[in-house]
C-alpha cells in the first residue's frame, strides 16, 4: 500500500471513529419518524454501514463539512434498507418516502442540515414557513400514496375525510406541468427514489433532485389557494 494510501485509510477510519455517535443518533431519529417494524440495532448498523460508506467517499478539497456530507448518505442509506425490506408493507415504504423526499427538499432548499426546520433561526420566516409547507405537503402525499392500498381498513369517518383529501390532492396533482405530476406519481405512488424517477426522464441525480423540489413547490403553492400563474 502507498503511503497516500495508508493516509486515506486513516483519514478514513479516524472520521467514521469520531462520528459514530452521529450515526447512531441519526438512526435513532429515524427509528422515530417511521413505523415501529424495525429493530432500533438493525438500523444503527445500516447507519453505520452509510458512514463508512460517506467516510471513503468523502472529498475534503469540495469544501463541504464531514457533518454535512454524511448526514445525508446515513439517512439516505437506512431510508433505503427499509424501502428494500418493506416492499409488501404500503405504510412503511409511504413513511420512508416521505422521510427520503423530504431530505431531499432539506438539501436542496437549505444545503447544511445543522440548518434543519428545528434549528432554523437563522433561515428568513418566509423560506422557512414555505418550506415546512412544502415538508407537509411531501408528508401527505405519502398518504395519499398509502390510501391507495391501505394496510389496514379505515372507519367510516375517517375514510370520508381520507376520500375528500385525496379528492383535493389528485384535482391539483392533475393540473400541475406533465413531468412535475410524473415525478410526483413515481415517488409517491409507485415507490420509485427521486433518482429512480429522475432516470425515467433521462435526467441527473441532481436535476431530478431539483424537478422533485419544483413539483412539491408548485403542489404546495395550488394547495395554498395561491395561483402565481400556474
Amino acid at each position: 500500500m502507498t503511503a497516500k494510501g495508508s493516509t486515506r485509510d486513516a483519514e478514513r477510519d479516524a472520521l467514521v471513529a469520531a462520528h459514530l455517535t452521529y450515526a447512531r443518533k441519526l438512526a435513532v431519529q429515524l427509528s422515530r419518524e417511521l413505523p415501529r417494524a424495525f429493530a432500533l440495532d438493525d438500523l444503527i448498523a445500516v447507519a453505520q454501514a452509510g458512514l463508512v460508506d460517506a467516510a471513503t467517499r468523502f472529498d475534503p478539497s469540495r469544501g463541504a463539512q464531514f457533518s454535512t456530507f454524511a448526514y445525508y448518505r446515513i439517512r439516505g442509506a437506512v431510508l433505503d434498507h427499509v424501502r428494500d425490506a418493506a416492499s409488501s408493507n404500503p405504510h412503511v415504504r409511504a413513511r420512508a418516502a416521505a422521510a427520503a423526499a423530504v431530505d431531499d427538499l432539506v438539501e436542496q432548499r437549505l444545503g447544511d442540515p445543522a440548518v434543519t426546520p428545528y434549528a432554523a433561526a437563522q433561515q428568513a420566516a418566509q423560506a422557512l414557513s414555505d418550506m415546512l409547507c412544502e415538508m407537509a405537503t411531501a408528508y401527505t402525499l405519502a398518504d395519499l400514496g398509502e390510501q391507495t392500498a391501505p394496510s389496514v381498513p379505515l372507519d367510516p369517518e375517517t375514510a370520508s375525510v381520507a376520500s375528500e383529501m385525496r379528492a383535493h390532492l389528485e384535482s391539483n396533482l392533475a393540473v400541475l406541468p406533465e413531468r412535475e405530476r410524473a415525478m410526483l406519481q413515481k415517488v409517491y405512488f409507485e415507490g420509485l427514489t427521486i433518482e429512480q424517477a429522475g432516470r425515467v426522464f433521462g435526467l441527473s441525480k441532481s436535476w431530478s433532485s431539483r424537478l422533485h423540489a419544483r413539483a412539491v413547490g408548485l403542489l404546495r403553492t395550488r394547495l395554498a389557494g395561491v395561483s402565481d400563474g400556474l
